[in-house]
């Protein structure tokens, strides 16, 4: 007889990278450990970068285009006086510069403050945005000239000085999505007058979730154990959402791509008031199963998101 395959595994899984593998690499080291296909990172994290890294698996990859618009928050340390060709230590060095004595950690502060709030950047050449329909790392690397990109609007929520021993300048980034820390080197070093590139680099926070969640990607090959906090089975995925536990009626035409009135719904909805700051709930059957991610448009209407088939998630 043949042996039955695994059921597949749907969840999120927190990684904690090191410095090395690409994100990539850590999709595929996972793959294999699970032994399925269905697995994607939901926001790269650079080679020499380190930190959170979540991955969504199975029915969780249809999550990503909600989940991949989280903030981030990083730990990082530029070194000041240099520029490299790709805004960090591991590109060619393009210039030097003296670092004035009297620069202090005063100086960098007022700086630092122009950068905070919705500013237009211009992403580095190094990055994911594609470019004829390869990512602008490719081109680069491959030697291929490339259009600069033009700027495009990201927010800084939080710039913290944590600590300044010349060249070397740490930070606590608090950003939205799409914003690129090696870009801010290359401008914070630009208003500095002494260039700057990211020296180290650790995502400690992505979205509700904190690196003390997560595990190391070596310690999570050698025992492949899905279980909190790093893992999180899909039905558990996302539980500062509203629920709603539906009528099989409502069930039905939400899977039909159709949209339900929201008034009547809302005393089966649990912690409704979380609505005005998440604009998704997750919408249960009355036995428990999750089926779908819905729309609020409040105060009127719940539109289908996103529909799953029905998980067997294993733990």
């Amino acid at each position: 007889m043949e042996r039955a395959p695994k059921p597949l595994v749907h969840g999120l899984l927190l990684i904690d990278k090191a410095s090395g593998p690409t994100s990539h690499d850590v999709v595929d080291a996972v793959r294999k450990v699970l032994k399925q296909r269905r697995v994607g990172h939901l926001g790269t994290l650079d080679p020499m970068a380190e930190g959170l890294l979540p991955l969504a698996l199975g029915w969780a990859t249809r999550l990503a285009p909600i989940l991949t618009h989280y903030d981030k928050v990083y730990e990082t340390t530029f070194r000041l006086g240099v520029e490299t060709d790709t805004h960090d230590r591991t590109g060619h060095v393009l210039a030097e510069y003296p670092i004035p004595p009297d620069l202090d950690e005063a100086t960098i502060t007022e700086k630092v403050q122009a950068f905070v709030g919705e500013i237009q950047q211009v992403p580095p050449l190094i990055s994911a945005k594609k470019y004829k329909g390869r990512p602008l790392y490719w081109w680069v690397r491959h030697g291929k000239p490339v259009p600069e990109l033009p700027p495009k609007p990201v927010r800084f929520h939080e710039i913290r000085v944590l600590r300044y021993d010349a060249p070397f300048l740490t930070l606590r980034i608090h950003c939205s999505a799409g914003a690129y820390i090696r870009a801010l080197a290359r401008d914070l070093g630009r208003a500095l007058g002494v260039g700057a590139v990211v020296f180290e680099i650790r995502r400690t926070r992505w979205g509700p979730h904190d690196v003390s969640e997560t595990i190391p990607l070596k310690d999570f090959l050698a025992d492949p154990t899905l279980a909190p906090p790093h893992f999180l089975s899909l039905e558990h995925v996302e539980p500062h959402w509203s629920r709603l536990s539906a009528h099989p009626r409502v069930v039905e035409r939400l899977l039909h791509g159709q949209r339900v009135p929201l008034p009547p719904l809302l005393r089966f909805i649990e912690a409704p008031e979380r609505l005005l700051e998440f604009p998704y709930l997750r919408v249960f059957t009355t036995d428990g199963r999750l089926v779908a991610i819905a729309r609020v448009e409040y105060p009127e209407w719940l539109h289908p998101a996103i529909n799953f088939s029905p998980p067997t998630a294993r733990m």
